[in-house]
């Protein structure tokens, strides 16, 4: 048998610390163990401790740290005296009479048991700097629950388990347990539900991958939500960070019954119905924000046969872009009522957007829709363009398009117009639907182009249903998203189509381009120089000559018949003008190309001035 004296010398020469203690039983020492008595601890332990071997060495172990009695030590050293046999174990105490991360094999020793420890922190702090020996100690003052899990692998080298290496005071309140309850146990042991609710394969995915990941865990049986971030903290090690935000969830559900009111309040409570078209629209908020967003649709009723329909996005996610967008979407409102057509609409509201100086823009289409004509003219204002499902197929509309609004005072507007023939359907949407960081809008275009062309219905609200229920643009979405449908149910007329123009230069322009487009549309672009020609002449003299709205009317029958109509009763007379003369030449030139031409007075006062082509 070994001297005391020389191993109790080596003993106090091992940097680890040592500690001998001896059981104090009852009934005169022949009853149970009720505690231990120091007997003997080295330097280093008395270090790791905390006090000099004076305050250990004699006391007794629940004098000396009372804290610990009730956490299941003491039974502990009673099993090793009595079995015989020793044990290993990890403990982590936070107290006031001993602080440390403690990993202990424990021996017996005649009716006692000696004790080998070492504090885990100053290991693994020991070849770092000053302040990092103290990383422990800040994890532990953290608001944050923190706990440190080990990776236990199976023999196929899979993740089976995580062991609980260190969990600071808040981190071991959250579970319901304390520090040294947790400390060195499994996880299957200290939650068993976290295979359950996933939490055990989303720390398997750190571990294996180094991918951070982070979620919002609700917990309704308490009543709490909390949110859990987790990442890879060095080989088979996952630090994981949680804390208690259901305060902040709840005010954040708060600011989201007012967005979503606020939202509603400036979105138009009911669409008015328009005769000969169906239509539906809705409104997704960001999946991933509370804010109020600036989407918006609207459906303005401009004549008996006339409606107006716009759908636009401001720039922002508060109050000010639902601001900017209720300003914006009031005057679309009161120009398209006021009879601008769709590209003086835009330029107004671009005018009055950049005057407010409101430091945001917005983009917009803006349509102008004659269901008994089954034409419709529209103006984009940096907005992706709507779809058009027809019998003959299904794309996107290939409209002129501006700027922004609200981008320069400068930018300049022009409609496109097209054909909605009866039977097909329109659908106008925001950016938020096909776009997104990660998701480009050619990709997203294409997707939602297939689920229009796909739809099984031909009402609006299937349609929709439809088209938001098929994997279209970015998943989640980070954005607002507006959509609106529309299908055209008229009757199908005759090749007839009306605009009205405002008496202004800059209608003359915009009524060409409008021919141009339907003569394209009707495959008569073999007329369009001559056509344009006339037109212009016409529609020039009306604006100069009259005041008020000038109208321009195409029909294709047996020819084509151009016609325009203003105001004024005074009925255009041919003159022969000089060789110096600039003007007087318009109905000459009428006279040399159309097949024929006419005046006629109108039933309600003004003239019609009409030409005709043959079809070629």
């Amino acid at each position: 048998m070994p001297d005391p004296v020389e191993w109790l010398a080596a003993l106090d020469a091992d940097p680890q610390g040592w500690a001998l203690a001896t059981a104090v039983r009852a009934d005169g020492g022949a009853g149970e163990i009720v505690d231990f008595e120091l007997r003997y601890v080295n330097e280093a332990g008395a270090r790791l401790t905390g006090r000099t071997r004076a305050e250990l060495i004699g006391g007794r172990y629940r004098e000396l740290w009372p804290e610990t009695v009730h956490d299941g030590t003491l039974p502990l050293y009673r099993t090793v005296v009595e079995t015989r046999q020793p044990v290993i174990r990890t403990v982590y105490y936070d107290k006031s009479s001993i602080a440390g991360h403690f990993d202990m094999w424990i021996g017996p020793h005649d009716d006692g048991f000696l004790v080998r420890f070492v504090d885990l922190r100053r290991v693994t702090m020991a070849p770092l700097s000053a302040g990092g020996a103290r990383l422990y100690d800040v994890l532990n003052a953290m608001f944050d629950g923190f706990t440190l899990l080990r990776a236990v692998r199976g023999g196929d080298g899979r993740i089976t388990d995580f062991v609980c290496e260190h969990v600071n005071e808040t981190g071991a309140a959250a579970t319901g347990h304390t520090v040294e309850e947790l400390i060195g146990r499994p996880l299957s042991v200290i939650n068993g539900r976290s295979w359950e609710n996933g939490l055990f394969e989303r720390y398997a995915a750190v571990a294996e991958t180094g991918v951070a990941w982070r979620h919002e865990m609700p917990y309704p049986a308490i009543g709490q939500v909390w949110e859990i971030k987790a990442g890879r903290a060095g080989t088979d090690f996952v630090a994981v960070s949680f804390r208690d935000i259901t305060e902040q969830v709840e005010q954040r559900r708060a600011v989201a019954s007012i967005a979503a009111a606020l939202q509603q309040a400036l979105l138009p409570a009911t669409l008015p119905p328009v005769p000969g078209v169906r239509h539906a629209a809705r409104y997704l908020p960001w999946t991933q924000g509370l804010d109020v967003g600036g989407d918006w649709y609207d459906v303005i009723a401009i004549a008996d046969d006339v409606v107006g329909v716009v759908i636009g996005d401001v720039a922002g996610h508060n109050t000010s872009a639902a601001a900017a967008m209720g300003q914006v979407r009031n005057a679309l409102r009161a120009y398209a009522v006021e009879g601008h057509d769709p590209a003086g609409v835009l330029h107004h509201a671009n005018q009055l957007l950049c005057d407010m100086h409101l430091e945001t823009l917005a983009t917009c289409c803006y349509l102008e829709l004659h269901p008994a004509e089954g034409t419709a003219t529209a103006v984009l204002a940096g907005h992706p363009p709507p779809m058009l499902r027809t019998a003959g197929g299904t794309g996107p509309v290939p409209l002129r398009c501006g700027p922004p609004l609200g981008v320069t005072r400068h930018a300049a507007y022009s409609g496109t117009t097209f054909l909605v023939p009866p039977g097909s359907t329109l659908l106008l949407y925001t950016d938020g639907l096909v776009e997104g960081s990660r998701h480009p809008i050619d990709r997203g275009m294409a997707e939602l182009c297939d689920a229009v062309a796909a739809a099984p219905h031909t009402d609006p609200e299937r349609i929709l249903d439809h088209v938001l229920a098929e994997p279209v643009g970015p998943r989640p979405r980070s954005d607002d998203v507006a959509v609106l449908c529309l299908t055209n149910d008229t009757v199908p007329q005759a090749q007839l189509v009306r605009r009205r123009f405002r008496g202004e230069a800059l209608s003359a322009s915009t009524a060409r381009r409008f021919t141009s487009d339907m003569l394209a549309a009707w495959d008569l672009t073999a007329l369009l120089e001559d056509a344009l020609l006339m037109l212009g002449e016409l529609i020039t003299n009306a604006i100069q000559h009259t005041v008020g709205d000038v109208v321009v009317e195409l029909r294709r029958d047996e020819a084509l018949r151009i016609a325009v109509s203003d105001p004024s009763n005074r009925l255009p007379v041919p003159r022969t003008p000089g060789p110096e003369s600039e003007n007087g030449r318009g109905l000459l030139i009428v006279e040399r190309l159309a097949a024929g031409w006419g005046t006629a007075m109108l039933p309600a006062g003004g003239k019609q001035v009409w030409f005709e082509l043959p079809l070629p």
